[in-house]
């Protein structure tokens, strides 16, 4: 033991002063790793799903902003194209997209279009790939892949302080390396990537642009009226709102009842049905029945009464 406090006493009065102290900020509140930290004193690189000089900041669930979905349809969309001076293609490609690789069949001929989405759809950058091989040489084994992105991970993010886009990524998030192609086989072998598509493309933002990011409550969006799911892009809202049913044969009584402990008066209604601010179908408490627009009554029988002036009021 009093050796392990001799060793202490060494480092803590021999060592540069820095190197005992805390480097980076905070220490990147262990979310982060400290790089360079005899530079400056060093910066943070933080996890995925954390940002900011300390990685203090988490990421909110992120997603396409659905109303900009609605009319920009296109998603981030690259080709990468493979090749050589001679021999065929052999061996592996590395495809990476925003800090995460992929190992890929350089033979195009064995990398047709499922493989290689299914290749793609391992990486941890991207939450769904397609990938359609357009062109084959045969003799040479090498081709061209059409990549489309769409969709990427929403919480955590594949992002941090050094890595982010905002669903339209630039070229330099993409690279392929031949390193790993045989080169017995293949004379200069080479790939690169290129751009496809780069418009019309909606914005895949935190809480999808219909929410608030609440960082302090642990990267959570508090969403606008409307919009909902954890980032705020779900705009689904096709379920009942009050739902009655009844199973029993038997059923003799009411399914839905009102009652007021008051006279009859026009100065209120049983019910009233609204589309935005204007009544559309109201039972007032005098028995008027007062609807607003088209009516269809099929398979019955009713009569038509002539109104005061007062009451269509």
């Amino acid at each position: 033991m009093w050796l392990w406090w001799i060793a202490v006493f060494f480092v803590w009065t021999w060592l540069p002063h820095s190197s005992v102290e805390a480097v980076c900020p905070n220490w990147c509140n262990q979310r982060g790793i400290c790089a360079d930290p005899h530079i400056n004193g060093g910066h943070c690189v933080c996890e995925y799903g954390f940002t900011g000089d300390d990685c203090a900041q988490r990421y909110c669930p992120m997603g396409f902003d659905p109303e900009q979905a609605r009319t920009l349809t296109n998603r981030r969309t690259v080709r990468l194209e493979t090749g050589h001076l001679g021999g065929v293609m052999q061996g592996r490609l590395e495809f990476t997209f925003g800090g995460a690789s992929v190992v890929l069949e350089a033979d195009a001929t064995v990398m047709d279009s499922a493989l290689c989405t299914y290749i793609l759809s391992g990486l941890k950058s991207i939450r769904q790939v397609t990938c359609e091989r357009e062109t084959v040489n045969r003799d040479g084994r090498f081709g061209a892949y059409r990549i489309t992105l769409i969709d990427f991970p929403s919480f955590p993010p594949y992002m941090n302080n050094y890595i982010y886009h905002n669903g339209n990524p630039a070229r330099d998030a993409f690279s392929c390396d031949v390193t790993q192609v045989d080169a017995e086989q293949a004379i200069g072998p080479y790939c690169r990537v290129t751009d496809v598509v780069t418009d019309g493309i909606p914005a895949f933002t935190e809480c999808a642009n219909h929410g608030e990011c609440q960082r302090l409550a642990g990267g959570k969006c508090l969403c606008q009226p409307g919009y909902r799911g954890a980032a705020c892009d779900d705009t689904r809202d096709h379920d009942d709102i009050a739902v009655q049913s009844h199973v029993g044969p038997f059923f003799a009584a009411s399914l839905v009842k009102w009652q007021v402990q008051r006279t009859e008066h026009a100065e209120f209604n049983v019910w009233n049905a609204q589309i935005g601010p204007v009544n559309v179908t109201s039972l007032r408490g005098d028995r008027l029945l007062r609807h607003r627009g088209a009516m269809v009554v099929e398979n019955a029988s009713f009569s038509v009464v002539q109104l005061a002036a007062d009451d269509l009021a």
